[in-house]
C-alpha cells in the first residue's frame, strides 16, 4: 500500500497523470480510495455485489398510490382503470429496474395531468390549463414601457440612445 502511494506520488510530482491515474484506479479497485486535497486516504469494504430476487418477491400486481387532492377533477371508472394501469406498469417498471421506461410513463401520466410524488406513494389530478384565448382587435401590444430611471442621471443619453433603450425595454 506505502509503495503504491509513493509511486503515485512520484508519478504526479513528475507530471506523468496518466500513470497516477492508472495507479488511483488501482488502489480504488482495492477499496482504497485516495483524498488527494486532504492528503488522506481510507480503506473501505469492497461492495457486495446485489443478492438476485429471491423466489418469494415478485412483481407488484396493485399499485400503492393513494389519490392527493381536492376530488375537484372527476374520473370516469373507465379513466380510473387505465390510470391504475398505469401506476401499476410504472411501478412494475421500477421494481425491475427499466427507469427509461418509468420516466417515459411519468411523462404520459405528466402530459395527462397526472402528477406523481413517489416519496409519499400520492398522485394528484389536475384539470388541464386552459389555452390564452387570441389576441382580440381591442388589444393592442403596448406602445411604451412603465420603467423609471432610478439613478442620479451623472449618465447622459443621446435622444437616438434613449430611443434604443427604450425599444429594448419595450421587448
Amino acid at each position: 500500500l506505502d509503495g503504491l502511494l509513493l509511486e503515485r506520488l512520484q508519478a504526479k510530482f513528475n507530471r506523468d497523470f496518466d500513470a497516477a491515474d492508472r495507479l488511483r484506479d488501482t488502489l480504488r479497485s482495492a477499496g482504497i480510495f485516495v483524498n488527494d486535497k486532504d492528503r488522506t486516504y481510507e480503506v473501505r469494504a469492497p461492495r457486495q455485489p446485489r443478492p438476485p430476487r429471491s423466489a418469494t418477491q415478485h412483481e407488484p400486481t396493485t399499485h400503492d398510490y393513494t389519490r392527493y387532492d381536492d376530488g375537484a377533477v372527476l374520473l370516469s371508472p373507465d379513466d380510473q382503470r387505465t390510470l391504475d394501469g398505469l401506476l401499476l406498469e410504472r411501478l412494475q417498471a421500477k421494481f425491475n429496474r427499466d427507469f427509461d421506461a418509468a420516466d417515459r410513463l411519468r411523462d404520459t401520466l405528466r402530459s395527462a395531468g397526472i402528477f406523481v410524488n413517489d416519496k409519499d406513494r400520492t398522485y394528484e389530478v389536475r384539470a388541464p390549463r386552459q389555452p390564452r384565448p387570441p389576441r382580440s382587435a381591442t388589444q393592442h401590444e403596448p406602445t411604451t414601457h412603465d420603467y423609471t430611471r432610478y439613478d442620479d442621471g451623472a449618465v447622459l443619453l443621446s435622444p437616438d440612445d434613449q430611443r434604443t433603450l427604450d425599444g429594448l425595454l419595450l421587448e
